[in-house]
């Protein structure tokens, strides 16, 4: 729960806390009475309410541990979250393989993997990218070759319009990548997974057009 959904209103001035209808309430509520572990998230300075300014049936929700998520720390109250998840059982998915459980299309590319030539006189033209290697869970003998970089933006929401800008040519050329938000950040592994997870000419093609993209919002 971000806390300032506490201090909401409907279009008639009724804070959505009050009306039992509310979804985010309700799902406390329902976590609440199921004695399900309910953590209120306060992102950007935001603060739990007293326990006079909360519906009665809301105010166990004070007797919760909350975690604070401030723009200035981050990276590190992120950090201090995930753990305390984790503590809980919940899984980190691991950024450092390819989950076995991700469907995949029938393999139709036959494109040629590019030279080492080819790629050295590629990655000239793409400032921060760089060669990345994953195991695949399924094979964990063989390695991906992949281009990698990660986007900084100046707000998540950039960050998201980014994506779906970005998704749209993706659809378009029929090649799609592997990304990561995480706040204003993006982070992006290519690769052409059909020839066996190798570097080809459509690799090269969406990182140069997601560097023309990024562009965009980089302008002051």
């Amino acid at each position: 729960m971000g806390c300032s959904h506490a201090y909401l209103q409907d279009a008639y001035g009724r804070r959505r806390i009050d009306n039992e209808n509310d979804w985010v309430a309700a799902e406390i509520l329902a976590g609440i009475k199921n004695e399900r572990t309910v953590l209120p998230v306060l992102v950007s300075g935001a603060t739990l309410p007293d326990a006079e300014a909360l519906p009665d049936r809301l105010r166990p929700l004070l007797d919760s541990h909350d975690y604070k998520l401030n723009d200035e720390y981050w990276e590190r109250d992120a950090s201090y979250f995930i753990k305390g998840l984790e503590e809980l059982g919940i899984q980190r998915a691991s950024s450092d393989s390819i989950r076995a459980d991700v469907p995949y299309p029938v393999p139709i590319d036959t494109s040629k993997e590019l030279t080492e030539t080819e790629l050295k006189e590629a990655l000239s033209r793409l400032p921060g990218w760089e060669i990345s290697t994953r195991a695949l869970p399924a094979n964990p003998d063989h390695q991906t070759v992949e281009l990698y970089k990660a986007f900084k933006f100046r707000s998540f929401e950039d960050a998201i319009h980014f994506i779906g800008t970005a998704a749209r040519f993706a659809s378009t050329t029929n090649h799609h990548p592997d990304w990561q938000n995480l706040w204003v950040s993006v982070r992006v592994w290519l690769t052409t997974w059909d020839i066996g997870h190798r570097l080809t000419f459509k690799d090269i093609r969406l990182a140069e057009y997601l560097e023309k993209l990024y562009r965009e919002y980089t302008v002051s």
